[in-house]
């Protein structure tokens, strides 16, 4: 009886932490936030859904889960730009949370809130967060599938990794190994692994056949990007002495058979090998594409680290100060580079907002109908906030990479070079000033421009 009690209180204790996530993801919201290409990709995605119809033709790759979260909202006639951004962020803060609880469970509080530290730091995390990448939900599902794992709840084993599959293609191995364990441990749950592994495959290949004609074009789409492939260590934990807290938890967690250290090393390493080998295969490796595995080093580091200045440290009640303070010092000498570039990210993330602010109000300037009859030409940058905004298929706005839109475009919309627009586009021949807001400034071309500016 005491051990269901204890396992009451701690499911009381996480759904109240889930409810404060959840509240502070919403009042976030309330105000001003701008969203990555993709995002609005999804959001357009739910919208079509929502009218009965699918077209992923386009720039963005599809991805499964994102958009089935936001039809209901544009069902119920919200916005599922701003649900994703609200559940991505809840599970950003999430995430957080169950860093927390896996190094502290093993290595007391301080390796708690080393973790937490690390993770913030994590090269690129605070624009992942407020910019509404997918990153971060694949994180707290990771985070949160280890600690199911490690307390034996298949159940949310399965339902944690099936939705990080729904959102990366590298969740796909790791769902394959939980599912044979829980095939092998659990035979009452087969029946739930053979449906994750349907509902990843029919969600994945058949929502791109069915948006686009070819289950493969979201491959030949991700093969085909010219972003610059990133490196293995190119996020990773935020500064040199964590890996050596990886290094120490490693080899301690190997020889005491530690199973939530070898967990969290196995799943890391796990991931960071599938984006290696995916990259090898021509897939483009980005930096961000290592930040789930990041996380999980940066909970494996923190236990690590602790260890490693308590093992040094002399015995007594001061012994838990003595470590708390060695690892503030060391946090705070080696984490001054990472933490310039957080104030950095801060800075885009404030610049991306003023600019999607100033779109908006260019085009309320000329008239969202207008602009959409006129197949407007914008940056690459600008391309799926404009399409979310005029409320069209990203096809029927024009980009410097893009399809042609399939009329010519009578506008196109400019703003000076900085760091979220990249160079400005040349001035069309022949092309008045329809409206100025902010920095863009939005030009009628007459006659229509037939080429993508």
């Amino acid at each position: 009886m005491a051990v269901v009690a204890s396992g009451r209180r701690v499911a009381a204790a996480g759904w109240a932490v889930a409810g404060v996530c959840a509240l502070l993801a919403a009042l976030s919201l309330l105000a001003p936030f701008a969203l990555i290409y993709d995002a609005w990709s999804w959001s357009l995605w739910a919208r079509e859904l929502a009218d009965g119809a699918l077209d992923t033709t386009g720039l963005s790759a599809w991805k499964p889960l994102p958009p089935l979260l936001g039809t209901p909202v544009a069902l119920l006639g919200g916005s599922p730009a701003a649900a994703w951004l609200g559940v991505e962020r809840a599970a950003a803060l999430g995430a957080l949370a169950l860093a927390w609880v896996l190094a502290a469970r093993r290595a007391g509080w301080p390796a708690g809130v080393l973790a937490v530290v690390l993770l913030v730091l994590v090269a690129g995390w605070p624009r992942y967060v407020a910019e509404g990448y997918s990153e971060p939900v694949v994180v707290a599902l990771l985070l949160g599938a280890v600690l199911a794992a490690l307390d034996d709840r298949h159940g949310w084993l399965l339902a944690a990794l099936t939705g990080a599959a729904l959102l990366r293609p590298e969740a796909w191995p790791l769902l394959a190994v939980a599912g044979a364990w829980v095939w092998r441990e659990r035979p009452g749950l087969r029946w739930a692994v053979a449906a994750a592994v349907a509902l990843v495959a029919v969600l994945w290949v058949g929502g791109e056949w069915l948006g686009s004609g070819d289950p493969l074009s979201g491959s030949d789409r991700a093969r085909a990007s010219t972003q610059p492939a990133g490196s293995v260590f190119g996020v990773a934990v935020p500064f040199a002495p964590a890996w050596a807290g990886v290094a120490v938890a490693a080899v301690a967690g190997w020889r005491a058979r530690d199973r939530e250290v070898l967990l969290l090393g196995g799943v890391a390493a796990a991931w960071t090998l599938t984006v290696v080998a995916m990259d090898l295969a021509g897939y483009p490796g980005l930096d961000r594409f290592q930040v789930p595995a990041a996380a999980l080093w940066s909970v494996l580091g923190a236990i690590g680290l602790v260890w490693l200045v308590r093992g040094a440290a002399p015995r007594g009640p001061a012994a838990p100060v003595a470590a708390v303070a060695v690892l503030v010092a060391a946090t705070a000498w080696f984490g001054a580079g990472r933490v310039d570039r957080v104030a950095g990210d801060v800075e885009a993330v404030a610049d991306r907002v003023e600019a999607q602010r100033d779109l908006r109000r260019a085009v309320d300037a000329v008239g969202a109908r207008r602009l959409a009859a006129g197949a407007p030409c914008v940056n690459l940058a600008f391309h799926s906030a404009l399409a979310a905004m005029l409320d069209v298929h990203p096809n029927a706005v024009c980009a410097p990479t893009a399809p042609p839109p399939e009329r010519c475009s009578a506008f196109v919309l400019q703003t000076a070079r900085d760091r979220v627009t990249g160079p400005a586009s040349p001035a069309p021949s022949r092309a008045e000033v329809a409206a100025r807001a902010g920095r863009w400034t939005v030009l009628a071309v007459d006659p229509p421009n037939c080429q993508a500016v």
